[in-house]
C-alpha cells in the first residue's frame, strides 16, 4: 500500500483502548490523551504531532473555560514532553481565542 520507498517497511501500529504498543515506526493513537499517554514510558517517543480541539465550538468539540482549556493542555504538554527523546521534537497544532472578559 505505501507508495513511497521510503516507506515500504514501515512499521504503522494503531492504539486501540489507550494500549502503548512497542516496536513501531509510526504510532497512531485517536485515544483519550492522558490515560494513552500515561501508557507511554519516559524518554521512547522521537517525534510527537498532536492537533488538540481548538476550544472555539466547532461541532466536534466542547467549548470550555479558557483557563481550565489552558490547564488541561499545560497536562498534556508535560506528558509530551516526558515520553520524548532528548532529541526528540514536538509539533502542537491549536488555535484558540478569548471572548472579552473571558479568564
Amino acid at each position: 500500500m505505501n507508495m513511497l520507498p521510503l516507506f515500504e517497511n514501515t512499521k504503522v501500529n494503531v492504539v486501540q483502548n489507550n494500549n502503548f504498543v512497542e516496536d513501531f515506526d509510526v504510532l497512531v493513537a485517536c485515544e483519550d490523551t492522558l490515560k494513552f499517554l500515561e501508557t507511554i514510558p519516559d524518554k521512547t517517543v522521537e517525534l510527537v504531532v498532536s492537533s488538540p480541539p481548538y476550544n472555539i465550538g466547532k461541532s466536534y468539540e466542547d467549548r470550555t473555560v479558557f483557563k481550565e482549556y489552558l490547564g488541561f493542555q499545560k497536562q498534556v504538554i508535560e506528558e509530551c514532553h516526558r515520553v520524548l527523546k532528548s532529541n526528540g521534537n514536538f509539533c502542537w497544532e491549536v488555535g484558540n481565542y478569548m471572548e472579552k472578559g473571558e479568564v
